[in-house]
This record gives C-alpha cells, structure tokens and sequence, in this order.
C-alpha cells in the first residue's frame, strides 16, 4: 500500500511521464515498401465531386479556391479567387490550404476579413478550378465578382 505522504509525489511523476508522451508518433513500421499502409491509400471522390471537379484533383495539386464574403441573411456578397494546394482527399471533400493572403474587405470591428497564407478548409461543395480564369469566370457567372469600391476617391483637376 502506498503511503498518503508520497501520493502527489507519484500523480507529479504520471503527469510528467504523459506530458512528454504527447506529440510523440509512433515509429512507422518497417517492412515491404510495396505493401501500402493505412494512410497510403488512394482515396476516390464521391462521384457528384468528381463530377464537378474533375479527374485533376490529386494531393499536392495546386489550383483555385474561392473565398466569399457572406451577409448576415447568408445572401453572398462578393468573393475572390485564392491559389491554394489540395493537401488531403476524402470521398466527401477536400482539404485546401491557402497558397496566398487575400482580403474582402476592412470593417471597423475587423481588420481582415478573407484568408492567409497557410489556413486550410475542407471544400465539399467542389468549388476548386485549376485555374485562376476558371475561378474568376465562376464568380462572375454567379454576380459574386469582386469589385473595388471607388467611393471616396477624388480626381483634382477634373
């Protein structure tokens, strides 16, 4: 039996030993490196994904997400389109990360209202073109294009 007195002394100890146990991976195994393991497995869209997207979709392919400012109601206001890498596919959706900042617009409450470099979402609506023109062509197809507001802005000597 273990003595009252030596008790947190011992809880200190387990909580030690789990802290510097946690981020550690465990070591892969060695072995044929033609036989696949779990994370290795190609993973197929759904086919309403593939559908739309394309057969182009594959990890580490760069291509164009779209990034949209939302009103309150859930009407799209605007949206730009934003480089991005595809770093991880399920059957379902996309995992996107963004390849360059881009911004929607500066509020008072807010700064920054769009993405940065290295923020990720998973895309399950199908939303990535390969290119930025297919991208842009997209948005201005819906009337979600991006325009500049000009208001404000004064000419002299006009």
């Amino acid at each position: 039996m273990i003595k009252i007195k030596y008790f947190p002394l011992i809880l200190l100890a387990a909580i030690f030993f789990l802290a510097g146990s946690c981020g550690t991976n465990p070591k892969p195994k060695t072995g044929n490196p033609e036989q696949s393991t779990e994370n290795e497995v190609d993973v197929k869209l759904n086919d309403a994904l593939q559908k739309r997207i394309g057969t182009w979709a594959k990890d580490g392919a760069e291509c164009y997400g779209l990034v949209l400012l939302i009103r309150k109601n859930k009407s799209i206001e605007h949206g730009k389109s934003v480089k991005t890498v595809i770093i991880r596919i399920k059957s379902d959706s996309l995992k996107v990360k963004v390849l360059e900042d881009v911004s929607l617009a500066k509020t008072k409450e807010c700064s920054k209202l769009g993405m940065s470099v290295g923020d990720t979402w998973w895309e399950k609506e199908g939303d990535l073109f390969q290119t930025r023109l297919e991208a842009d062509n997209f948005l201005k197809s819906k009337g979600w294009d991006y325009k500049e507001k000009k208001r404000g802005k004064f000419k002299i000597g006009d």
